[in-house]
This record gives structure tokens, C-alpha cells and sequence, in this order.
């Protein structure tokens, strides 16, 4: 036992005076070693090194003496373009926390640098290619791997056989190609007899492929890539025994030659497959968001040949196949089944961006019973320019996981069709909706047993039938047919930005059509005049030709309705309406427009046609007014006015009424009338309570709640009369009548005779006619009927003037009096001396 210590002992004291010796060596040569490390590298470099420290050890790697430099810093060759970069990275090719070379003792000892492995820890190294293909990492004199006659570089000998890196990324950024590259090494060694001209080697490790990137294309990879590299080289050949790449999205294997000569040439086989297509799809970056799930198995197989630099890209063809795929929309759950397609890669004749192009053909998409099946292509990846094609057999109700809330929204119907569409993917648009909409689109489809129904505003269409024809951003729906709101319809209507309103919930919906319907009632389409005052209530614009066979509004029927209809923002204008209403027709122009306050302005500009007035005024309800209605009032009206007024509350507001027009009533009767009927309980002539005539004709102007009435004639059964006045809508008037006396005088008022008789308050006017001038007020239910003072007095007035204009021209005829009075030239003598003899009771 102590024979056993004391040995155990002695080589404990052995190895402590070789750590020892070790050490003490290493501090009596390091400063040796540092002096000749720093001027062997700085004589190798083109650019400056920066070394915070440099340490030599013979114990830390031992058996193999170690020099450790720290936070070591190589700048970038200065031949190439720095501003082509990131200016945080351009300056620097190399930069370690650490670097640790090992390093021959023997050859020390001869003066000499002989390095065999190297150890890098905490660091990147970027190599960049600027636009014009200059390098940064041209930065030796000489070649560091091979011997030269050059005295330093005998000094300096590489005898590697193994590299190890750990926690370092490695970047590739070649703006020449437009290429990027991105790798980081958690930690990963290549081992092999590299300086020799015949070796085999082979690697350890995981790389994690931050990014790649070439022109719009980006992969980016969740997971670290397990690489495996088995190489056999024989100078200038180096053979890829057993290549392998392993991720959890898919499995490569790689074989095939490398040649080593003037230029750098490849001739590699590569193929795989992927049993996690989401996963390997999720590594390629084409959008802003990813909301497709996929799944399947992807079958891979490449070949990739020619010379690679910095300036050349060998050429790559490549084939992949989709079975048994499935894609799936994560936020709405739609789910599309049996996805399959055939699909091809190649870079092109100049193995370039530009020539780039990848295929998919034969592809099949299900989804329960719909079905698509197509193609795509897509071309040069600097500027990616793609083609799709598709045959469809859609059902609609399949795709209602779309709609957020099915409550609100329902829609079917059977759509079957082709679809085509081509043009630039900028990759600048926020969706992929964004990129359609600028790019050509081309589609013939038809669509039957159609429905669509919404919930607020309630709106539904049935039995829908159509051809629909797509040419880029227009949408035309031609022979439509179908069942809106309980109308029977036939259209063609067109639509342009068709996909705006599905990019942006606020875009409107603008429609252009031509138009017939059979049945329309007001109340169905009510709620599209309504305004809920939301900032977010999306608009629906439409501009028709139209033809409708009824129109309904209350008690309101119109037929054979045509006309130019404008329906924007909720303003409803009609153009050049013509339509069969009350026995007769109407012409002209309405406008139903939207006020604040929920009210709405109606203007129309109209003509009329031998119109019911009867029926006129019982349709619309008297007008709101009870003085003249459906009972004292007959005949067929023929009119041309401008009109206009408020609705509130699908009421008119009479307030607002404003009309100017003329008028005419044929065959016309007007019954208890009630200003007629003082008027003639006044005269005492019965027949003045219903008074009918062939013809009354007038202007009229309605304003402030006041029907104004210009003097006009009515030539009727009873009288002939003249009338003129006012009536508000709150049942007060006041009317000027103008009687012919030749009636009364011939026996029909007994009183009124008599009080002539008497007074003589009536006589002729100078022509032979005897007038009467009356005034029927009423005020607030109160009416009266009395001699209309202001009138005789401006008759008498008149009658004056004339009067003395007969009495010059007497003086002038026969006396020469009065010749510079021109007026004089219009006055006819007569055969008879005018006579005034007017008077009135006493109030």
C-alpha cells in the first residue's frame, strides 16, 4: 500500500514539474512567440489586424501549444465598395471574441509558425461582394494555405486538420448577384488532412440558416440545419461522398463533384423529401402575414452544375411533387383537401434572378364538393412576374367560413367557370388581395340557383342566375336573373374595382346596369334610403337604365316606369322618368336626397298628363289638408311644375312645400268649394255650390304653407267668374271673385237684383259689362263674404284713367288740344261716353 502511494506520489510530482516546466517554457517564449506571430500575420495582410491581447500557452490546449488572441478585428479589403452596405458590418471581414491556433512546439523551436488547428468563439465573418463584384476578403499578400519561396511565408506554415467554430455566424452578402446568405454555428468542426493534396474529410455539427435571401424570395428557417459532409479530395477534385442536411421540415442528401482549377466548377445531385410541408413553407417569406397551414409530403430532386464565383451562378434544375397535401386558412378554419400539383425550378440560360422560373402544373385543389384545377408560373425573381390559370366547380355555402358572423350574412348558389390572370408581384402591397387587384385578370363563369341573404340592412336575393365575365378590375354580370326582395328582375350589371370592397371594409360598391323589374314596393326598399349615421356603414352606388312594370308607394301605383336612375351616397336622381299613373302619364326629373337630421329632400321637375285629379288628391292623402280634398274637386289634370319638400319619418312635411307650376283641368267640377259657397249663400244662387267647367287654366305657386293663385277665368255653368287670392294650409284663405252681373241680373239672385235696383252700386263699365266684386275670408274657422272695396276701387281707378284718356282725345280730335300727349294715338273713340255710377253699403 505505501509502495503504491509513494508512486502515485512521484507522478503527481512529475506532472506538476512538467505543468510547471510547461508554464515556465511557455512565459520564457511567449514574448518570442507573440513578437513573431504579430509580424508573420501583419506581413501576410494587405489590411490592419487589431488585437486587444495575445497570450501563448502551452498548458491550455495541451499536448498542442495555443496562442489566444483576443477581440480580434480584420478589417475588409479596400478595393471594394463599402457604401453598397450596412455600414455596421461593411468595415470589418473578421471579428472573434476569441481565436485560439494551435500550434507546432518543434517547429517553434526552429523559428517557425506552424499552425494545425484553429478555434473560433463568439464572432461573425462577413463575406460581401459589392454590386460591381469586387470582394472585401481579398486582404493576404500571399496564399497563407501553400508554401511559397517567400522568406515569410516560410515562416508561416498552415498544417490543418481541423477547424472548429463555435457561437460564430458566418454572412454571405453578394449584392452582384443580389444574394444574402446567413449562417450561424452553435458549434461545428470540419475535420481533415487539409494540407495535404489527397485527404478525405468530414464534418460535425449543427448550422442554423438564418436567412436566405435572393431578389423578393426569402427562407428563413425556425430550427438549426444538421449538416453531414463526407469528402474525398484528390488535388483539384474534391468528391461528396455522403452529403446530408437534416431540419424538422425536411431531409436533403447531396452527392457529386467539386472541381478545383482556374474556376470553381459544381456537378451535384440533390434530393429529399418533406413530410412537414407547413414547416418548410414557413421558412419562404413571400407576404407581411401567414395565415395558411399546409401539409403533405414533397418530394425533391436536383441537379446543380457549372462554375460558381462571385460573378456566376451555376445552373440548378430542379423537379418536386405534392401528394396527399392540404391547405388551411387559420383564421377563418377553411380547409382545402387532396392538394396535389407537379412542379418545376430552374435559374435559366443566364443562371440569374431575371431568368429564374418556377411551375406548378397539374394542380388539384377539393374542398367537400368544390373543386379547382390549374397551373402557375412565376418568372424573374428580381422582378417576379406570374401567370395562374383555373377551371372551378364551386358551391358557394363551402365557402361561408369567410363570412364573421353567419348570422348576419348567407349566401349559395353553384359556380362554374374558368379563370385566368397575369402581372407584376411587387411585394410592396400589405396583402395578397392588394397584388391582384393591380395585376391582369381574365374569367368567363356562370352562376346558378344563386342566394344571398343579409340581415341589416335586410336585403335577399333568390333563384339567381347569371353569365359573369371578369376583365382585370371589371365585373360584369350579363342576361341576370333572379328575385330581389319579392321583385322579379333581369339585368346586366357591371362593376369596376370589384375587389376594392374586400381589400377595404369602407370602400363603396359602384354598379352600372340596365335594369327590369315587374313588381316594386316602396316599403321593400325602404331601408336602402335610410341613414344609421355610421362612419363605417359601407356604401352601395348604382347608375341604371330603367324599366319597371309597377311601382308601388302607399296608395301610389305608377306602370310601364322608364327612366335613367342614379343611386350615390344615399341620393337617389332620376332622369327622364316616364311612367303611367291615376289614368294618365307623367314626364320629368326627381331627385330624393338625403338631409341631416334623418330627413330627405324631394325635388322633381314634372309634366303632366291628363291626370285624376280626384284620384290625385285621394292617393296622396289630401295633401295633409282638409279645404279642398277628393270631394270638392273633379276632373283630369294636365300640368308642368317644379316641386320639392322634406320627408320625415316617411312623412311630407307640408311646411316645406314648394311648387311652381301651370296648371290645367279638363272636364273639371269643383263641389262645396267652400269660398264658393259663401260666395253664393252671399248671392243667394244655389248653383255656385257646384260649378262645372270644360277648361280652367292658371299658374300656381305654393310657398310658406300658401297656395298662391293668379287671376284666372273660369267660365262655368253657373257664372262666369274671375278669382285670384291665397290659402294657407291651416284652412285660412281669402279669395277676390270677380262675377259677370249679366247672370244675376238676368233673374238668378232675387237680392241681388233687388239691391242694384235700389242703390245702384253696380254699372256698366264703359264696355257694356256689369261685374261684381266680392271677397271670401277665413280666419281660424270664421268666414265672411262682403264687396271687395280694394278692388272696385281699383277698377274705378282704372276705369278713371281711361276716362280721361277718351276726354283728350275728344279735345284733341276737335279742338287740336293735347298733341304732344302720345298716349293718346292708342285711345279708339267711341260711340259711346263711359259711365261710372258704383256704390256700396255701409259696413
Amino acid at each position: 500500500m505505501k509502495k503504491t502511494v509513494k508512486i502515485f506520489l512521484k507522478f503527481l510530482l512529475l506532472i506538476v514539474f512538467l505543468a510547471g516546466l510547461l508554464f515556465i517554457t511557455s512565459k520564457i517564449f511567449e514574448e518570442k512567440i507573440v513578437q513573431k506571430a504579430v509580424s508573420v500575420i501583419n506581413n501576410q495582410l494587405d489590411v490592419p489586424i487589431y488585437v486587444e491581447s495575445l497570450q501563448f500557452s502551452l498548458l491550455r490546449k495541451f499536448p498542442d501549444a495555443t496562442l489566444l488572441l483576443n477581440d480580434v478585428s480584420l478589417l475588409s479589403s479596400k478595393n471594394f465598395n463599402k457604401s453598397d452596405f450596412d455600414a455596421s458590418y461593411a468595415d470589418t471581414l473578421v471579428y472573434f471574441k476569441e481565436l485560439y491556433l494551435a500550434v507546432n512546439v518543434w517547429a517553434l523551436l526552429k523559428n517557425k509558425l506552424d499552425i494545425t488547428k484553429a478555434y473560433a468563439q463568439k464572432g461573425y465573418v462577413n463575406f460581401l461582394v459589392d454590386k460591381n463584384g469586387k470582394e472585401n476578403f481579398k486582404v493576404f499578400s500571399i496564399n497563407p494555405i501553400r508554401s511559397s519561396t517567400n522568406s515569410t511565408a516560410k515562416d508561416l506554415v498552415f498544417m490543418l486538420n481541423q477547424i472548429q467554430l463555435k457561437k460564430v455566424e458566418l454572412r454571405f452578402i453578394n449584392k452582384f448577384k443580389k444574394t444574402s446568405i446567413s449562417i450561424y454555428a452553435p458549434n461545428y468542426s470540419v475535420k481533415g488532412q487539409f494540407y495535404k493534396n489527397n485527404y478525405t474529410a468530414s464534418s460535425q455539427g449543427k448550422l442554423l440558416l438564418n436567412y436566405f435571401e435572393q431578389g423578393k424570395i426569402k427562407i428563413q428557417p425556425s430550427r438549426p440545419a444538421s449538416i453531414q459532409m463526407n469528402l474525398k479530395v484528390t488535388n483539384n477534385l474534391i468528391e461528396i461522398i455522403n452529403g446530408s442536411i437534416q431540419t424538422n421540415s425536411f431531409n436533403l442528401s447531396t452527392t457529386g463533384k467539386v472541381f478545383l482549377d482556374s474556376t470553381i466548377k459544381l456537378d451535384l445531385k440533390i434530393s429529399g423529401t418533406s413530410n412537414n410541408l407547413d414547416a418548410l413553407l414557413q421558412t419562404i417569406d413571400l407576404s407581411s402575414d401567414n395565415k395558411i397551414k399546409t401539409q403533405g409530403n414533397l418530394g425533391i430532386s436536383a441537379v446543380v452544375r457549372g462554375i460558381i464565383d462571385n460573378k456566376h451562378t451555376p445552373a440548378i434544375a430542379a423537379n418536386f411533387k405534392l401528394l396527399n397535401g392540404q391547405l388551411s386558412h387559420k383564421n377563418s378554419g377553411l380547409v382545402f383537401n387532396s392538394v396535389q400539383f407537379d412542379g418545376t425550378y430552374t435559374n435559366g440560360n443566364q443562371q440569374n434572378l431575371t431568368t429564374t422560373k418556377v411551375e406548378l402544373s397539374n394542380v388539384q385543389i377539393m374542398l367537400d364538393s368544390s373543386a379547382i384545377a390549374g397551373g402557375l408560373s412565376i418568372v424573374n425573381f428580381d422582378n417576379p412576374y406570374f401567370t395562374a390559370s383555373a377551371q372551378t366547380l364551386i358551391h358557394l355555402n363551402e365557402f361561408d367560413v369567410l363570412v364573421k358572423n353567419k348570422n348576419d350574412y348567407y349566401f349559395d348558389g353553384i359556380v362554374i367557370g374558368k379563370f385566368r390572370m397575369h402581372g407584376r408581384y411587387t411585394g410592396e402591397a400589405v396583402s395578397w388581395l392588394d397584388n391582384i387587384y393591380t395585376i391582369n385578370k381574365s374569367g368567363e363563369f356562370s352562376i346558378e340557383n344563386g342566394f344571398f341573404k343579409m340581415k341589416d340592412p335586410s336585403i335577399q336575393i333568390r333563384d339567381f342566375a347569371s353569365s359573369i365575365k371578369i376583365v382585370n378590375n371589371t365585373l360584369s354580370l350579363n342576361d341576370a336573373k333572379g328575385n330581389f326582395q319579392g321583385t322579379n328582375f333581369t339585368a346586366s350589371v357591371s362593376t369596376e374595382n370589384y375587389l376594392m370592397p374586400i381589400i377595404d371594409s369602407l370602400y363603396p360598391v359602384n354598379m352600372n346596369a340596365t335594369l327590369w323589374a315587374d313588381n316594386i314596393s316602396y316599403t321593400d326598399f325602404e331601408h336602402l334610403f335610410k341613414n344609421t349615421g355610421s362612419t363605417s356603414e359601407r356604401e352601395y352606388n348604382l347608375k341604371s337604365d330603367f324599366s319597371f312594370e309597377k311601382i308601388k308607394y302607399k296608395k301610389l301605383l305608377a306602370e310601364k316606369a322608364s327612366g335613367k336612375l342614379s343611386y350615390i351616397h344615399k341620393q337617389l336622381n332620376i332622369k327622364k322618368i316616364e311612367f303611367d299613373m291615376l289614368e294618365g302619364s307623367v314626364f320629368g326629373d326627381i331627385n330624393y336626397l338625403s338631409k341631416i337630421n334623418k330627413s330627405y329632400l324631394f325635388q322633381t321637375h314634372a309634366t303632366t298628363k291628363n291626370v285624376n285629379i280626384n284620384t290625385l288628391f285621394n292617393t296622396f292623402n289630401n295633401f295633409n289638408q282638409n279645404f279642398i280634398s277628393e270631394k270638392n274637386i273633379k276632373g283630369y289634370l294636365t300640368s308642368d311644375f317644379d316641386l320639392e319638400f322634406l320627408v320625415k319619418n316617411d312623412k311630407v312635411d307640408t311646411s316645406s312645400l314648394e311648387l311652381l307650376g301651370h296648371i290645367r283641368i279638363d272636364e273639371g267640377k269643383l263641389i262645396d268649394f267652400k269660398p264658393i259657397v259663401e260666395a253664393s249663400k252671399f248671392s243667394e244662387i244655389e248653383e255656385l255650390k257646384s260649378i262645372e267647367f270644360s277648361k280652367l287654366e292658371n299658374d300656381i305657386l305654393i310657398s310658406n304653407s300658401t297656395i298662391n293663385i293668379p287671376k284666372m277665368e273660369i267660365i262655368s255653368n253657373a257664372f262666369d267668374i274671375k278669382l285670384f287670392g291665397s290659402q294657407k294650409f291651416n284652412g285660412d284663405y281669402q279669395y277676390h271673385l270677380q262675377l259677370n252681373m249679366a247672370d244675376f241680373m238676368g233673374g238668378k239672385s232675387k237680392r241681388l237684383a233687388k239691391q242694384q235696383t235700389n242703390f245702384g252700386y253696380i254699372a256698366d263699365d264703359g264696355f257694356g259689362k256689369r261685374t261684381l266684386f266680392l271677397i271670401a275670408t277665413s280666419k281660424k274657422g270664421k268666414s265672411t263674404v262682403k264687396l271687395d272695396k280694394s278692388e272696385i276701387k281699383k277698377n274705378l281707378k282704372n276705369d278713371l284713367i281711361k276716362g280721361t284718356k277718351q276726354f283728350k282725345k275728344a279735345l284733341h280730335d276737335e279742338f287740336g288740344w293735347f298733341k304732344k300727349d302720345t298716349t293718346l294715338n292708342s285711345i279708339q273713340k267711341t260711340d259711346k261716353e263711359p259711365e261710372f255710377i258704383i256704390e256700396w253699403d255701409e259696413e
